[in-house]
């Protein structure tokens, strides 16, 4: 246990959850976005109830500044403690251990939100996932989801991409800025994700080609969590699975990264 009180684990999920820049959380942006379609549904009626799909601290420590009541809903204990050290969470926050394929609840929330839950399962689970979904809210309740579709990206080469990153100047982890670049070229259009394999052969082909050199190979390797599935969707496919569940407020951009039209951020009502 450390001095914060938490465990060598939960620290460093801590740590490394701060150096990840968006996509992987959500950017300023996404925030923002996030923030105008929960005012909407809750229009200052603060005994609503919200579900968040997994821990992300950005979105609980907007509920945190509504001070509302939030369930966390998450298969690894470790994500709540770790990520409550590095948000502002609501008072009224709890937490449920439970995979989303397998939810035991039903109509709890008004809203439920998801930075990306869904591209954590694989595409074939995606129909199960979304009947969860709309079980758990209430009648006439929203979905606020982030997903991963295709489009056609700003960069259509490994070189293009890694001559952005080296032109930006900054010292974002190079990893957590490139990977859905590289995962948006390299993607499988059948499986529409990236296997490892595939992932590391494609990353020892530009090494080879002097396009990274070996530090950077060793970093995109050993900062990745090959644990961590990717899943895309097509945008058409992913409206015809929610139309039976769910009708459509608005979707959003965040705007603020060159790959934030591959994120939109759905804003759904119950049907």
């Amino acid at each position: 246990m450390t001095s914060d009180g938490l465990t060598s684990q939960q620290k460093r999920m801590a740590l490394r959850w701060q150096r990840y820049v968006s996509p992987i959380r959500p950017s300023k942006g996404m925030v923002e976005l996030y923030e105008k379609n929960i005012g909407i549904v809750i229009k200052n009626k603060f005994e609503y109830v919200w579900g968040l799909l997994g821990c992300t601290p950005e979105i609980r420590s907007i509920a945190g500044k509504y001070q509302a009541k939030i369930t966390c809903i998450d298969r690894n204990p470790d994500a709540f403690y770790a990520f409550k050290t590095i948000c502002e969470p609501s008072k009224y926050e709890s937490f449920i251990c439970s995979d989303w394929l397998s939810l035991n609840l039903d109509e709890m929330f008004d809203i439920v939100l998801g930075d990306g839950a869904m591209s954590m399962l694989p595409i074939e689970e995606h129909g199960t996932f979304l009947k969860n979904i709309h079980k758990i809210i209430k009648p006439g309740g929203y979905a606020i989801l982030r997903i991963h579709t295709i489009v056609p990206l700003p960069f259509d080469s490994p070189k293009k991409i890694f001559d952005w990153y080296r032109n930006k100047n900054d010292i974002t982890p190079i990893f957590s800025t490139l990977w859905d670049y590289l995962y948006s070229l390299w993607l499988n259009l059948d499986t529409l994700n990236v296997s490892h394999n595939v992932f590391l052969s494609k990353l020892l082909e530009v090494y080879k080609a002097g396009l990274i050199n070996l530090e950077e190979l060793e970093k995109l390797i050993t900062d990745n969590d090959y644990s961590v599935l990717v899943q895309y969707s097509r945008k058409e496919i992913f409206e015809k699975q929610i139309s039976g569940f769910f009708q459509i407020e608005s979707v959003d951009y965040a705007g603020d990264y060159p790959l934030h039209r591959n994120h939109p951020i759905y804003f759904l009502r119950k049907k």
